[in-house]
């Protein structure tokens, strides 16, 4: 849909992990912990982003889907997702560090680096009242859509818009 309308159309995308999902939590925190490792050093690499969130998308459903990781731990699927993740060029162990859960003063809930940023997202899409995914919002309200629209569906749901 991007390259057909170009500058027409702005995407946005704000990751939403699925409660009902066990391992969709554990994905996304993964996703932001490579997204902090990425940006450490450097400015925001649009270009290593767009691979990290790519990849994250092709193998969730493909080796992290519940059935999938019925019998994965946290920790497993944080290992899996550092070896997807060090083919990019992420550094393993300050991916694998980034998920560290935090223990000072004797915390037992903690979380990680990455957990903040996953309770923004959530906080956000539960102000917006979005629950499910995919869930798109043209100029800021909610539109019925489908994740398997091909690009004719698109047009007929988008075209009108730009009239």
């Amino acid at each position: 849909v991007q390259p057909y309308y170009g500058n027409k159309l702005n995407i946005i995308i704000q990751p939403q992990p699925q409660p009902w999902h066990p391992s969709s939590c554990v994905v996304h925190e993964c996703f932001h912990a490579a997204c902090i490792v990425a940006n450490e050093n450097d400015d925001v690499n649009l270009d290593l982003m767009n691979e990290i969130l790519s990849t994250t998308m092709k193998v969730t459903m493909i080796k992290f889907a519940d059935v999938h990781t019925i019998d994965m731990s946290r920790r497993q699927i944080h290992i899996a997702f550092a070896d997807i993740y060090e083919s990019l060029g992420i550094n393993r162990d300050a991916f694998l560090l980034c998920l560290e859960l935090d223990t000072t003063n004797e915390q037992v809930n903690g979380g990680n680096k990455a957990t903040q940023l996953v309770k923004y997202y959530v906080k956000q899409s539960r102000q917006l009242s979005i629950h499910v995914t995919p869930t798109i919002r043209i100029n800021g309200i909610i539109a019925d859509s489908s994740s398997s629209w091909n690009l004719s569906e698109w047009n007929t749901f988008l075209d009108p818009m730009y009239c």
